[in-house]
């Protein structure tokens, strides 16, 4: 009897805390963020900020990977986004590519190729595959 692959049952996103300091570095204003509290388990690959003015919170550039736990199978999703900290919400986020470990095989990974359909659409796809449209 194959048993399958245990994982995490809990949701794990991270916090990121913003804060602004004066010149002799004591804290001014601080806020807590959280990344994707909808997502698996997350980790942060690296983040960098974006567009900080003195009035507002920044925009973070996140890559960031999900790790989600099947029952054959785990899958780690890679991720390109953007957050804005002033609303608490993803202004952009792209799967890159995903890496997936089958039970007793060899990894599984595939880089997304993303291109804009429409003024409302993106297509994903796998540049790798043969598809013609791309």
């Amino acid at each position: 009897m194959r048993k399958p692959f245990s994982g995490p049952t809990a949701r794990l996103s991270p916090l990121f805390w913003c804060f602004r300091a004066d010149t002799s570095g004591h804290i001014e204003r601080y806020k807590k963020l959280l990344l994707d509290p909808t997502g698996p388990l997350t980790e942060i690959k690296t983040f960098r900020f974006r567009m900080w003015s003195q009035k507002e919170w920044p925009a973070l550039e996140v890559q960031y990977d999900t790790h989600v736990v099947g029952r054959d199978c785990f899958a780690t999703i890679e991720w390109h986004s953007i957050f804005d900290a002033n609303r608490d919400q993803f202004v952009s986020r792209l799967p890159f590519g995903i890496t997936r470990k089958a039970r007793g095989g060899a990894d599984e990974s595939c880089a997304f190729s993303i291109r804009r359909n429409s003024p409302s659409t993106l297509l994903i796809a796998d540049p790798l595959a043969g598809d013609p449209s791309l």
